[in-house]
């Protein structure tokens, strides 16, 4: 007995065409995301861009892993409810920016100047477009 991708398919796409299923997917794919941003793509991107930064910035960043990974979670929610690319981009870019700034005040004394706080909402920027274009791309709305 062979596994049939196209039944797969045929199973999976009616599940996703319920509002409260693409919310469901769509906010534990955001937690996942954030938990994500935290843990690796943030510690590792601050301390390429700032060199005076000492070798701790996992720790320091440790302490936001559950308020970012429940702030990603909403934004993947809402991004799983509009069903839109664009609208998925916008929101998971400003959670982005917005995580990335957050996360960011905790170096403020570590680092001799503010740029910090712009750098860390690029790294959110960067990391939180792509995220909410694929989120909302693979759960978009079914048409009428």
């Amino acid at each position: 007995m062979t596994l049939d991708p196209s039944l797969i398919f045929r199973k999976i796409m009616p599940m996703l065409q319920k509002t409260q299923n693409r919310v469901i997917f769509g906010g534990l794919i955001g937690a996942f995301g954030g938990s994500s941003f935290v843990l690796s793509i943030y510690p590792i991107a601050i301390g390429l861009l700032f060199d005076q930064l000492s070798g701790n910035a996992l720790l320091f960043t440790l302490s936001y892993v559950i308020p970012v990974t429940v702030l990603w979670a909403i934004a993947g929610a809402i991004c799983g409810w509009l069903g839109k690319m664009r609208d998925g981009a916008i929101v998971l870019g400003l959670c982005g920016a917005t995580s990335g700034i957050l996360m960011s005040t905790a170096f403020l004394g570590e680092s001799s100047s503010s740029a910090i706080l712009l750098g860390g909402a690029l790294i959110g920027l960067i990391y939180g477009v792509p995220a909410g274009l694929l989120i909302s791309g693979a759960l978009r709305r079914p048409e009428a």
